[in-house]
């Protein structure tokens, strides 16, 4: 049952194109499903993790902290995977997603980056985060996130 859970989320991610990316990612998150949810996250993005885990624990612990989710999940992880299951698999998560109204729209494209603007807010104030999708292979991947669309300077590439 839990395989054809992952399958079929994976199929709906792949099939729904960048568009449907992150409302496949959230609906994952909402229902459960973590390790479906992990699998629509780029290896970069999950070196990353794994990097700021071993190099920043400090910054860990802040994030942490600001999402309301104990300090000790930073610690003893088995790499970036496991901690973002960690952390994804909270019952804050789907709470938080649910509160804040978090609301993906239409992707907008950047000197050849693709970006999905995600809409979040509490109490009538509306703010937007921006998530960077990759193409890898025939499926779109999240990449990072940034609290405004990053100023792409020019010449650089901006796939993978």
């Amino acid at each position: 049952m839990m395989t054809q859970s992952l399958l079929m989320t994976a199929i709906l991610a792949s099939a729904a194109g960048p568009a449907g990316l992150l409302p496949c990612f959230r609906d994952s998150l909402l229902a459960g499903r973590v390790d479906g949810a992990l699998e629509m996250v780029s290896q970069d993005a999950m070196a990353e993790v794994d990097s700021v885990l071993e190099n920043h624990p400090g910054q860990v612990a802040g994030m942490l902290s600001y999402f309301g989710l104990p300090p000790e999940m930073g610690e003893g992880n088995t790499g970036g995977a496991g901690f973002l299951a960690a952390v994804l698999g909270s019952p804050q998560v789907p709470a938080l997603i649910l509160l804040l109204g978090v609301t993906p729209v239409e992707p907008v494209e950047r000197d050849g980056m693709t970006f999905v603007p995600v809409s979040f807010g509490l109490y009538g104030a509306r703010d937007t985060v921006f998530v960077r999708i990759v193409p890898e292979g025939d499926e779109w991947l999240i990449r990072d996130y940034f609290e405004e669309l990053p100023a792409v300077q020019a010449g650089r590439s901006g796939r993978g």
